[in-house]
């Protein structure tokens, strides 16, 4: 089994109905915490550098989110932690995806629908974790190229996106041809 499981089994075994009420009282729909895989966990953990963590057993307390849904024959990609004092703010695992549910870029590509795009994992858990959360600008040009409309949560995130996207983040190389002989 990956440590990324075997961490994410850890955060949802250590899940109470405490932990349940909290996320509902913040806005996270009761049925979509209690039907389906395990949607989130909690843990103690210690924030990193450049943006990850450590689970620590007597570390501060955050929820924790995959970065894939829970499927048996599917790898986590990351888990997300973040507090839900501050949920603007959050660290993961590995780095190894810069987007929470990248399945959702597919299926607006494919299918012509807007994508929606959350600024927090609380505000995606609040949607019933439709849509994605951008975790990391690096890449994003590629991982949305085939979607034709963005629904932002918030100017900010707007902005973001726009910038982000209008860049060039792409180096042409220098095409070099061998004079003839």
């Amino acid at each position: 089994m990956n440590l990324l499981w075997d961490e994410f089994c850890d955060a949802g075994a250590s899940v109470g109905p405490e932990h349940f009420d909290a996320l509902v009282a913040l806005g996270v729909p009761r049925s979509y915490l209690w039907r389906g895989p395990m949607r989130f966990g909690v843990s103690g953990i210690i924030p990193r550098g450049e943006g990850t963590y450590e689970p620590y057993p007597t570390g501060e307390q955050a929820f924790i989110v995959p970065a894939i849904a829970v499927d048996d024959d599917e790898d986590l990609g990351d888990l997300i932690a973040w507090h839900p004092s501050d949920p603007s703010r959050w660290w993961c695992r590995t780095g190894a995806l810069p987007i929470i549910n990248a399945d959702a870029i597919f299926r607006a590509a494919h299918f012509k629908t807007p994508l929606r795009c959350w600024s927090t994992p609380l505000r995606w858990l609040r949607a019933g974790g439709d849509g994605i959360v951008i975790l990391s600008t690096q890449g994003l040009p590629f991982w949305l190229s085939g979607v034709d409309t963005i629904h932002a949560d918030t100017f900010e995130l707007g902005d973001l996106i726009d910038r982000t996207l209008r860049t060039p983040s792409i180096r042409l190389p220098n095409v070099l041809v061998p004079k003839a002989a």
